[in-house]
């Protein structure tokens, strides 16, 4: 797994097909929580990694009580979703979860998305509100094994 200093250590880690993820989560995050999830990511994708046997990926994690659904930015079909407003989306892992009609974000998760998408760096956000957490666990593994795939 991934060794850190105690004071900028991820929230989770997870092993996915023989991947490493070392996740900074934020459950119904304020702009402050999203502004310390993006130092805290980009500080992680700087340091030094030895594992060459298990790529190491560091995403950033969002929940929200307050939507439905769930989207990536690392997602193949994120430039269509984003140009649709995410009315409907095209990932078919995704699709099951995503069928709620009230998919809006507020706009400071769908900026870290972009930020994500524009950079090349895993931003997930999952809805929480119509799903319980054991699907929220399914989804989550969905999108990491999608972020392993990249």
């Amino acid at each position: 797994m991934c060794v850190f200093p105690p004071h900028l250590a991820p929230d989770e880690q997870w092993i996915v097909n023989r991947n490493i993820f070392c996740i900074e989560k934020k459950h119904n995050p304020s702009r402050a929580d999203l502004t310390d999830a993006l130092f805290k990511n980009f500080a992680f994708r700087n340091m030094k990694h030895l594992n060459v046997a298990n790529p190491t990926h560091f995403p950033i994690g969002l929940t929200s009580d307050t939507m439905a659904g769930t989207c990536s930015s690392l997602c193949e079909y994120f430039g269509y979703c984003k140009q649709s407003n995410w009315t409907k989306c095209q990932n078919m892992l995704l699709s099951q979860y995503n069928k709620a009609a009230d998919f809006r974000m507020d706009a400071d998760l769908r900026n870290i998305l972009i930020e994500g998408y524009l950079n090349k760096f895993p931003v997930f956000v999952i809805g929480t509100r119509s799903v319980n957490s054991q699907a929220v666990g399914e989804i989550q593994t969905l999108i990491l094994e999608q972020i392993a795939s990249y």
